[in-house]
């Protein structure tokens, strides 16, 4: 049985994950952080027969990420799915707020180093060895947003941007650190899923038509983890598996 260390799973992408690994066969050690908010993976662990294993995690705690490598020392992970994420609201140049953008920065980016730190000797240990950073394509430099050259950096979004820019240099510099241990790192972006996170109507003039279907956004990256080598590890790819120019 395939193994799955999924963050931030109790809703959108991270819970569509938990869906269709559970329906697949597969073991998810699924994350979340308030158990108020995480009924709807509760409901798919009650039904699982002890496949789906729910663990609450605060991604920013790292004692607490220690904590649960220890309670899953004897696991073979195939797969960490650095999901966990925030989008901040939007700040014009001059509104930056630093408190803020420090904490996002540590959910979105220092907590996929320490997931990979702490899980690595799993990870090492089982057949496909794999880690995938969940990034976006508002983080490549040279595209922009999903519009091309009618995107515009100047949107509010930089706090977001530089979080996910860095995991994308994050992703390659573990594809080298762990290469000689097989462990392929990629960094991926599921596409503007519609989801509560990245709702159409965040952004005015968009409408849910341009967003990308949670369930094949999903079945297009569970595509690439079925495909990856290790010569893919340190690639930025999309969901549908072309690759996404840094």
């Amino acid at each position: 049985m395939e193994t799955m260390l999924i963050t931030g799973a109790n809703r959108g992408l991270g819970l569509e994950w938990v869906r269709q690994l559970d329906a697949a066969g597969w073991r998810v050690h699924a994350t979340y952080r308030d158990p108020a908010k995480a009924e709807g993976l509760f409901a798919i662990a009650k039904k699982s027969h002890g496949r789906v294993v729910p663990h609450q995690l605060d991604v920013t705690d790292f004692t607490a990420i220690d904590r649960l490598s220890v309670t899953l020392k004897d696991e073979a992970i195939d797969v960490l799915n650095n999901n966990a994420g925030i989008l901040p609201a939007r700040k014009k140049f001059g509104q930056t707020d630093y408190d803020e953008w420090a904490r996002i920065m540590r959910n979105n980016l220092f907590s996929y180093m320490k997931m990979a730190e702490a899980f690595v000797e799993q990870i090492a240990r089982s057949r496909r060895k794999m880690i995938l950073c969940m990034t976006s394509g508002l983080s490549s430099l040279s595209a922009a947003g999903s519009r091309g050259t009618a995107s515009k950096f100047g949107d509010g979004k930089h706090v977001y941007r530089t979080t996910k820019c860095a995991v994308n240099m994050l992703a390659i510099n573990l594809a080298g650190y762990l290469a000689e241990r097989g462990v392929i790192a990629l960094s991926v972006t599921p596409g503007w899923a519609n989801t509560e996170m990245g709702r159409a109507d965040l952004d005015p003039g968009y409408s849910p038509d341009d967003l990308v279907d949670p369930v094949k956004s999903v079945e297009g990256m569970r595509r690439i983890i079925a495909t990856a080598t290790i010569e893919d590890s340190g690639r930025l790819m999309r969901w549908d598996g072309s690759t996404l120019p840094f």
